[in-house]
């Protein structure tokens, strides 16, 4: 009998794990070939049942989890676009204070923005699948607000710069 291995922070071990799932229809084939069974003593029933509830609790725990999943997913695709216009507005400025100065060429935010997705995608790393959504949301809005402080920071050093 396959079973979920679970780890601490309820992912399974792997996407072969994740297969193991059971599926309703597998969980009453289960429970039909021990109504079926014959000759088997009470003792060994209830055993077969309370490994059949386990199946069916860690099944509905992997449901569960892979549901929560969606949630914090869904909420960091509705802040990304946000983020990135927000990090395009900050570097964009910070370019016009600093860089324009010395003669580069401005680089507004929508320029901006496709210049970090560029970068993005090719300094991707691999996402890791054991990190829950609500870290990822939660490192997205410290971004923001680091890019926030830099915003700060440098507009008191273009003061300084005029």
């Amino acid at each position: 009998m396959k079973r979920i291995i679970m780890r601490p922070n309820g992912n399974a071990r792997n996407t072969n794990q994740r297969k193991a799932m059971k599926t309703n229809g597998e969980i009453m084939e289960m429970l039909r070939e021990l109504k079926e069974a014959e000759g088997l003593k009470p003792e060994d029933k209830t055993k077969r049942l309370r490994e059949i509830r386990k199946e069916m609790d860690a099944t509905e725990a992997e449901r569960e989890r892979i549901a929560s999943h969606w949630g914090w997913n869904l909420a960091i695709v509705v802040f990304a676009f946000p983020l990135l216009l927000w990090q395009s507005f900050v570097l964009s400025t910070l370019w016009g204070w600093f860089a324009a100065p010395l003669g580069a060429p401005h680089i507004g935010v929508w320029l901006m923005g496709g210049l970090m997705i560029i970068h993005g995608v090719a300094l991707r790393r691999q996402r890791r699948d054991d990190v829950p959504g609500m870290h990822r949301l939660r490192s997205a809005f410290w971004m923001a607000v680091t890019y926030a402080f830099a915003l700060l920071f440098g507009w008191i050093c273009s003061l300084g710069v005029a």
